[in-house]
């Protein structure tokens, strides 16, 4: 979702849509609000979201669990041999007949499952009602993994869905791609149209005020889904910055000593060197180090615990996937900090007066060629190629 001006802060669409101000809050209820989160969240198929179910099959029918294990073994082992030469292939690139091979019985089964599980909480509710305790716990547990299988279900029937009889990927709204990340394969499904849902979002309100620092326009009217015709009613500003980019900011070029090695590691390598510098020079000041990839930053956490964490004067914050990033912005907030940010931390957040002393950005945010949407619109409308910006 494109970022909206918010109180002070930037926040994301969803979240200003439900929100709303004090003093004029906006008329939307929060089953419109979680539409619009389950519709923008990319979707997730694993094989960790199966063990559960499988597990819980195992007590009450052992041939479902079993079936059901197999099918999963099968599917997963399709998706793996998917990803053999690259870690993220797009659906289309994949050998389709073989998916819906073995896609299609999965979900037969797990239409089964969903019947099992069904008759085990009606079963459960039954036993309840003779005032025994006991069970209420197990069926809190099936409750929990039917939601799961009527999730996984739809989502495998929504995919099987974008596909014609010839097996051609028809849904051009969508992006579907299969990805293997730290030895663990997963189905992945994500919009790239969003102007089908949020386009009568904005008839909603009779004047509206988008702002940011990397705000852009034809983006946001396309995700919007603003007609020629409204853009007539539309003013768009571009406010001059009052940031002095001559005396304070610098392009720095890493001294590679082996030309030979050209590699993305030999670039993190040489970069996150100078990044320990940084830390030496500026001697307690508060650094923010914005990167433009995962893999990036970890580098760079590594090489600043490797080399510089003795000389460290205060903690180093890192974005690790796990830790929120809500709690990063709190404890950097503090000062005398060195924080290591990727993604969200490039936009929507607000660190005030003197508070940064340096920004130092890896490489320029281009967008990213890997990230399945991309490659999406690229294979689409080769004409409006990313590669070319």
């Amino acid at each position: 979702p494109h970022r909206v001006a918010g109180r002070g802060r930037g926040m994301n669409l969803c979240d200003f849509l439900h929100r709303g101000t004090r003093d004029d809050p906006i008329p939307l209820t929060h089953e419109t609000y979680r539409e619009i989160r389950e519709w923008v969240k990319p979707l997730e198929f694993k094989l960790n979201s199966l063990r559960a179910i499988i597990s819980f099959l195992s007590s009450y029918s052992p041939d479902t669990s079993n079936e059901l294990s197999r099918r999963v073994v099968n599917f997963f082992r399709m998706l793996d041999a998917s990803t053999a030469r690259n870690s993220r292939m797009l659906i289309l690139d994949v050998n389709i007949p073989f998916f819906r091979q073995e896609c299609l019985p999965l979900t037969e089964v797990l239409e089964l499952a969903q019947i099992v599980i069904a008759r085990e909480i009606s079963h459960m509710e039954g036993v309840i009602g003779k005032r025994m305790s006991s069970v209420l716990k197990p069926m809190m547990m099936a409750e929990k993994l039917k939601n799961q299988v009527e999730t996984l279900l739809q989502n495998l029937n929504f995919i099987m869905g974008c596909f014609d009889d010839e097996n051609l990927f028809i849904d051009k709204n969508y992006v579907v791609w299969i990805e293997n990340y730290n030895d663990e394969t997963s189905l992945s499904m994500k919009p790239i149209n969003t102007a089908e849902f949020l386009s009568p979002i904005k008839d909603r309100f009779r004047q509206s005020v988008f702002m940011s620092a990397t705000l852009d326009t034809t983006d946001l009217m396309r995700a919007l889904g603003i007609t020629e015709e409204e853009k007539e009613n539309i003013i768009v500003e571009k406010l001059p910055t009052v940031f002095n980019y001559e005396k304070q900011a610098a392009m720095m070029i890493p001294a590679i000593k082996n030309l030979n090695d050209s590699s993305e590691d030999a670039y993190n390598r040489n970069v996150s060197l100078f990044f320990c510098d940084l830390i030496r020079l500026l001697d307690g000041e508060s650094i923010l180090g914005l990167f433009t990839s995962f893999q990036a930053l970890r580098a760079c956490a590594d090489m600043v615990n490797e080399t510089a964490k003795g000389e460290l004067k205060y903690p180093l914050l890192v974005q690790d996937g796990s830790t929120p990033v809500s709690y990063l912005q709190e404890e950097f907030k503090k000062g005398h900090r060195v924080l290591l940010g990727t993604k969200s931390f490039f936009q929507g957040v607000d660190f005030p007066g003197d508070l940064v002393k340096l920004v130092f950005i890896n490489k320029l945010p281009f967008k990213n060629l890997d990230d399945p949407v991309i490659m999406m619109l690229d294979r689409l409308d080769p004409n409006v190629s990313f590669r070319r910006e």
